[in-house]
């Protein structure tokens, strides 16, 4: 039987460029998964229905198969989703919607929610106080009202369970996956793309989230400082520094690293292959991170990922200098610390997604055996 499925694509028609969070929406790994899930559905699935639902036009964004069809309506985002969307699934009969992390009140149909992260509770501070209040205020009701809840590990899956008491059978571990275009290249190339576009020509360490302050980047400047000689790499981030917080903007001025930060501002989809490939590390020591895309794709791309995952205190300045200085300085480090990262995301693909988020369609609507 065929299935009418509608899936809320704000997040991912926002922009033709990575690196822009996007307070009402969500956020670029929000924009990531969603445009990954989508061109990966298109692919392994040509009898279901499905309804793109947006606040917004563009091209680009979203699969050209016969059975996506894009459901565009140009109003603000918040009345989208309290009144637009669900007047819209009622009148379209729509089987089953996939939301995420926001669903329409009242919702005419049952829904599958996909969390990506659990900040909104652990570290709610650090979010902008209007997806502050919509998370710990709405979020809640929106999950314990969803047939199924995906999530991309089994660390948001507990935290999930804690903050939320959903039971963990309504929960779907789904771990993600760098798209197919993030592949190893060949050095010399890598280093002169980026040589052309950004006039990067010295050897950097990458980093994202400009203007995200759970990305902790403030911390990574100290630490890089604090590396020292043996660490004299730029530090690429991406994102513009008007979208700087306060807090990295004070630690650039006292470690007096002004010179050796870059601020590549937008950054197109095409260009990070490349972008990653020439990075001698990429650095994500968030103070907390579900999907961990950004560093998936780097190690995809043959560069090292320093995480949390890999020992170190993210909230530990002389901890970070530690790491980067092994990382940069001692091959052995940056090798092991490459293979730890390809062995985590071995096997993984968008296609295993989408399979995986289609069974939980059809377990949502209890047409599983």
């Amino acid at each position: 039987m065929a299935l009418k499925i509608a899936i809320d694509c704000r997040a991912a028609s926002r922009g033709a460029d990575f690196g822009s969070p996007d307070q009402a929406t969500g956020t670029g790994a929000e924009r990531t998964y969603w445009r990954n899930l989508l061109l990966a559905l298109a692919d392994i699935d040509q009898e279901n229905e499905y309804l793109l639902c947006t606040d917004r036009g563009g091209e680009g964004w979203a699969p050209t198969a016969p059975n996506f069809r894009v459901v565009a309506r140009m109003e603000p985002s918040w009345l989208f989703l309290a009144r637009t969307l669900p007047v819209f699934l009622a009148q379209e009969g729509v089987d089953l919607a996939h939301v995420g992390p926001f669903a329409p009140y009242r919702c005419p149909c049952d829904y599958v929610l996909t969390l990506l992260d659990t900040g909104f509770y652990r570290h709610a501070h650090l979010l902008p106080w209007k997806r502050r209040y919509l998370s710990q205020i709405l979020l809640p009701d929106v999950a314990r009202g969803a047939t199924r809840v995906l999530v991309p590990s089994k660390a948001v899956e507990d935290e999930v369970s804690t903050f939320i008491t959903l039971t963990a059978s309504n929960v779907d571990v789904t771990p993600l996956a760098p798209a197919a275009r993030f592949q190893p290249m060949e050095a010399e190339e890598a280093r002169a793309r980026v040589a052309e576009i950004w006039q990067l020509t010295e050897p950097y360490i990458l980093a994202m989230g400009v203007g995200e302050a759970r990305k902790n980047l403030p911390r990574v400047v100290q630490g890089l400082a604090m590396a020292g000689k043996e660490a004299p790499h730029l530090l690429a981030m991406v994102g513009k520094p008007t979208w700087a917080d306060p807090a990295l903007k004070k630690a650039i001025d006292a470690t007096g690293m002004r010179q050796r930060v870059r601020f590549l501002g937008y950054v197109a989809d095409s260009d990070l292959p490349a972008l990653y490939a020439a990075a001698s590390l990429f650095v994500d020591v968030s103070l907390y991170s579900g999907a961990g895309l950004s560093a998936m794709e780097a190690v995809a791309c043959g560069t090292p990922a320093l995480t949390p995952a890999d020992g170190v205190n993210p909230l530990d300045p002389r901890a970070i200098a530690a790491h980067l200085r092994s990382c940069l300085t001692e091959p052995q480090q940056a090798a092991g610390l490459l293979a730890a990262g390809q062995a985590r995301i071995q096997g993984r693909s968008w296609q295993v997604v989408a399979h995986r988020t289609l069974y939980a369609y059809r377990e949502a609507l209890g047409l599983t055996e």
